[in-house]
């Protein structure tokens, strides 16, 4: 959802001119960030803040006291030995510790107290203390927990006046003041754009969405959330036809399948009474998305996170120091050309419904590929029951050749600073 709320800034700035007032504006404790790129384009990042007086950045969270922090990232715990015994934070030097097992929300967070290293820690597991492997960081827990009034209050506050749509601001004692979405009047909920890459428009979409989990049918089609991911969300999100829509929740849940249209079995061991089925999809607000003029590299694009490369002529977004391209639900798939299963071909799934976006690479996690035409020609791959097959339909998605290696050098270069 943050990368969501940064889509947003760019429309709400240009709207606010030189009016001090209610434009941007960071606040004693609280600074503004951002993001500049190569050609000096500055885009604000309003997901990210900077705590001066803890020298972190921080994001917007509910926590258990009923109000909004500031509040660092946060990592899991685990343990440093084989006895489970010794506590370890892992990946960020605070945990948090949710207010009951059925509320997420933050009651307090763990502190680090110093770096252990990095390679092994252990979890508890089905089989008791397991070892797992990681390259993040893993600190010592200390005996110090911080609680809310640690961190800096942020209130979300819309802006009056007509219209669906109202400007929210995060506002805090200290002088912040950053426009970060919208408030949909219709709908009674924040949200903030979609990026959609290419489109010439968008929609807002709540910023509190919780994921689906199980199917309620055994059609495996409608799906359904746990109550307590509901409690705290005004949409439950999901992707149909490789296209993200926001659903209202509907009645609770008989029964609960597991699996695919055309392999749906009945899940066990939950309780269907815990499950909230997904009702009809939201009629969100429409918003336009328009890439600024500019006559260097990047331009700013109203209401989506992603920047405009005009050197590339791609849309996209900052990551790993660069602007990469998005890839959607793209996905890559070791594949056959023959019927003896030989001769290895990678191919590139591309969603066939485009939700009026573009999207022309893919990656394997590491390297960027360009996504060539459609791939016509039968493919193959080995069953399960090690038999060369050839391959079957993946419903809403259509095989692409896998173009060449985009070098990351060829995106240009991102960082993420305090305004």
């Amino acid at each position: 959802m943050l990368a969501r709320l940064a889509a947003t800034l760019p429309l709400i700035v240009a709207g606010c001119g030189d009016n001090t007032s209610t434009g941007p504006a960071s606040g004693n404790r609280l600074a503004l960030t951002g993001f500049v790129y190569e050609d000096g384009t500055v885009q604000p990042d309003p997901s990210t803040f900077h705590d001066l007086a803890r020298a972190e950045d921080c994001t917007l969270e509910p926590w258990s006291d009923g109000a909004t922090h500031c509040t660092p990232a946060t990592g899991e715990l685990g343990f440093l030995d084989p006895g489970c015994s010794i506590p370890a934070l892992i990946g960020e030097p605070y945990a948090r510790v949710p207010f009951t097992s059925s509320d997420p929300r933050i009651s307090r967070l763990r502190v680090a107290g110093g770096l252990a290293g990095t390679g092994g820690y252990y979890r508890l597991g089905d089989t008791g203390c397991e070892l797992y492997q990681t390259a993040q960081p893993i600190y010592v827990v200390s005996d110090t927990e911080l609680g809310a009034d640690d961190f800096v209050r942020v209130r979300r506050l819309p802006d009056g006046g007509p219209g669906r749509l109202a400007v929210v601001r995060a506002r805090s004692d200290d002088g912040l003041s950053a426009p970060i979405g919208f408030h949909d009047t219709m709908l009674d909920l924040d949200c903030a754009a979609r990026s959609a890459p290419g489109a010439a428009s968008t929609e807002c979409a709540p910023v509190r969405a919780t994921a689906p989990s199980y199917y309620a049918d055994a059609t495996c089609t409608t799906v359904t959330a746990t109550r307590a991911s509901t409690a705290n969300a005004d949409a439950i999100e999901t992707i149909l036809d490789g296209c993200p829509v926001d659903l209202a929740f509907g009645g609770g849940a008989d029964y609960l399948f597991d699996g695919t249209p055309d392999h749906c079995v009945q899940a066990t061991g939950y309780s269907p009474a815990d499950f909230v089925i997904a009702g009809a999809a939201l009629a969100l607000a429409p918003l336009p998305r328009t890439i600024g003029s500019s006559t260097s590299r990047f331009a700013l694009i109203a209401n989506d996170v992603l920047v405009h490369d005009n050197q590339r002529g791609i849309d996209c977004a900052p990551s790993q120091g660069r602007c990469l391209p998005p890839i959607g639900t793209t996905y890559l798939s070791p594949l056959f050309r023959d019927a003896e299963c030989t001769t290895a071909v990678m191919e590139a799934y591309v969603a066939t419904k485009t939700c009026g976006t573009t999207l022309a690479y893919a990656t394997d996690g590491a390297r960027y590929f360009s996504v060539g035409a459609v791939d016509g020609d039968p493919l193959y791959t080995i069953s399960t029951s090690e038999i060369c097959a050839p391959v079957l339909p993946v419903p809403g998605f259509t095989p692409h050749l896998l173009g060449p290696v985009v070098p990351l050098e060829m995106f240009g270069t991102v960082t993420h600073v305090v305004l």
